[in-house]
């Protein structure tokens, strides 16, 4: 099979919009003569129309992800590439497209994937009609021989180390996003002079940088405006010298510790007696580093941005994954109303040791199986739900402490209600689903003989019962139920290998087991259990129907489930 690639068109409304221009030049992506690589449109301050004209075009073809935030493009790539790698798992390669790119021929992520092969490249560079950097970096190179100046002709091209190629269509090896932990470019830059420390990135992987001759891509100057959001210069007014935090160049690359790690910043060649540039001391004669370790951990620390200078996950921003089934998820189930008051309590009543509660804020959402659909909601619009028809009427009330997320009291109310699924059973057409999950709590809306009904009419079935688990439920695909639920139904399913088999058992902050391998979560700060096991399901189905791989699938559902424990209330994605 090919090597796997995402490419990440980037996008920026700051300064205007370029729709038109969008719409034509993802094209050319989409229409790449190629079997395995998924498109992501990566923008910062997107308009509405922009974003409903890319949605009406591609649809579910591609993914999208958006943020209202003021950061740099540096940034939006990362985040997109993490987010990604969250739904669908790690790909070989990462490749930057910026928004005034448009592939030339149907064979470009070919030709990347013919020198990605080899093994020698971590990043891979196309040239391009306009700013490439080329004359400017490599006019002090003696005589080559091929033409590097405008494009790179004839032979491809190795970038040496300490000079660079401008960032507009490139490949980024996976091999750095794991090295610098999940973000490929380096974020501390507000501006310009990024490329200037690629070179150092390969060399601390031990790989090299080469740009493809004779391929060469359109590329529309300054399509959205250059470094949008904080401007080139920065406070000091030199575009070489503006770092996120204020920090100075020489606490980046002006330290020992950056000399001798072999480190260097060429980006200011036109300043006399640059301080910056790179030694050999951890070089050997062909440039190769000797101690790639320190290198890297060097940049590490130095270049990219820790979680207490930004925190990605605090972003307020739209992930809307592509989708590769054609039908939608249907599910079924139990669903109330989910009613968070946050109060605040600075004294006890006199009448009774109790606290007294002044409610400050109150939060509203669907819950049980309408959590459920909101969270694949989250990840596809492909899906549909049957619930029942009064499930506002039913609510689960919580009296939150607005500071600590501490639960006073929850208060539960249920309507007489006498919807179940037996009213919608007739109207179902089983073969119009590409899944069918059945979220349920247990509340009187489905019964056994519904749940039989159901898996014996859909050949792919996905259960999250609170009811002891039986024969009943011996045609459902997978079984999830949390670890409760798993000790309640021990001795009716024991002895039977057929339903233990399909059980995936969440165990809180252990992750989830089944048939016998654990999958292990990372240590995190909770804040609210409340709804984890909805979103851990949807996004168990969301995974499956993505890659039929139930074991990626629990990854990816731990994933999200780590998310949402770490938000207060029954929060989504």
């Amino acid at each position: 099979m090919n090597p796997s690639f995402l490419v990440v068109f980037n996008i920026c409304e700051i300064q205007k919009s370029g729709v038109d221009r969008y719409l034509s030049y993802i094209d050319s992506i989409v229409n790449q003569n190629y079997d395995n690589f998924k498109v992501i449109v990566s923008g910062c301050k997107v308009s509405k129309e922009t974003k409903n004209a890319l949605r009406e075009k591609f649809g579910n073809k591609i993914s999208y992800y958006y943020t209202d935030h003021y950061v740099t493009v540096n940034v939006t790539f990362n985040r997109a590439v993490q987010r990604a790698v969250r739904e669908f798992g790690e790909f070989d390669g990462y490749i930057y497209l910026d928004s005034g790119i448009n592939l030339i021929g149907d064979n470009v992520l070919t030709e990347i994937k013919e020198r990605f092969i080899t093994g020698k490249y971590t990043m891979i560079s196309l040239n391009v009609n306009h700013d490439s950097g080329n004359d400017w970096w490599f006019s002090d190179l003696p005589p080559q021989e091929h033409q590097i100046i405008p494009v790179v002709r004839e032979k491809d091209f190795v970038i040496p180390l300490g000079k660079s190629h401008n960032l507009h269509a490139q490949l980024f090896h996976n091999d750095i996003y794991k090295a610098f932990n999940n973000k490929l470019i380096p974020d501390i830059f507000m501006g310009h002079c990024t490329e200037s420390t690629f070179s150092f990135l390969n060399a601390a992987l031990g790989k090299d940088w080469v740009i493809v001759k004779d391929i060469i891509m359109h590329h529309q100057g300054g399509g959205d405006g250059g470094s949008s959001c904080y401007g080139s210069e920065g406070p000091r007014r030199r575009t070489w010298d503006n770092f996120y935090g204020g920090l100075h160049v020489d606490e980046i690359f002006g330290t020992p510790e950056a000399k001798d790690a072999g480190l260097g910043y060429e980006e200011i060649k036109h300043i006399p007696n640059n301080p910056y540039v790179h030694t050999m001391t951890n070089y050997n004669e062909d440039g190769k580093c000797k101690d790639k370790e320190k290198l890297k951990n060097y940049i590490k620390e130095k270049l990219f941005l820790s979680n207490k200078h930004l925190d990605y996950e605090l972003f307020v921003e739209e992930f809307i994954p592509q989708s590769s089934s054609s039908k939608p998820v249907l599910i079924i189930g139990d669903s109330c109303l989910d009613v968070f008051k946050y109060c605040k309590c600075d004294r006890l009543c006199p009448e009774a040791p109790v606290p007294v509660l002044d409610i400050i804020d109150i939060k509203e959402n669907g819950g049980m199986a309408m959590n459920v659909f909101n969270n694949y909601l989250k990840l596809s619009s492909e899906v549909e739900i049957i619930t029942n028809k009064d499930w506002k009427k039913h609510t689960k009330t919580r009296f939150m402490d607005i500071k600590t997320n501490h639960m006073f009291i929850r208060i539960d109310h249920e309507e007489n209600e006498k919807s179940s699924f037996k009213d919608f059973k007739n109207n179902i057409d089983f073969k119009k689903y590409s899944a069918i999950v059945i979220s349920d709590y247990n509340k009187g809306f489905l019964d056994e003989e519904d749940i039989v009904y159901i898996s014996d009419n859909h050949e792919l079935t996905f259960l999250d019962t609170k009811k002891i688990i039986g024969e009943w439920a011996k045609n459902i695909t997978f079984i999830k139920i949390n670890r409760k639920e798993y000790d309640e139904s021990f001795n009716s399913i024991k002895d039977n290998l057929l339903l233990l088999n399909k059980i995936i058992k969440t165990i809180g902050k252990d992750g989830a087991d089944f048939n016998g391998k654990k999958y292990p979560v990372n240590e995190v700060e909770i804040k609210d259990l409340s709804g984890a096991g909805d979103t851990f399901l949807a996004s168990l189905v969301y995974g499956y129907l993505q890659n039929k791989d139930i074991h990626t699938s629990i990854e990816l559902a731990n994933t999200h489930a780590t998310i949402v424990v770490q938000k207060r209330g029954v929060a989504t994605i």
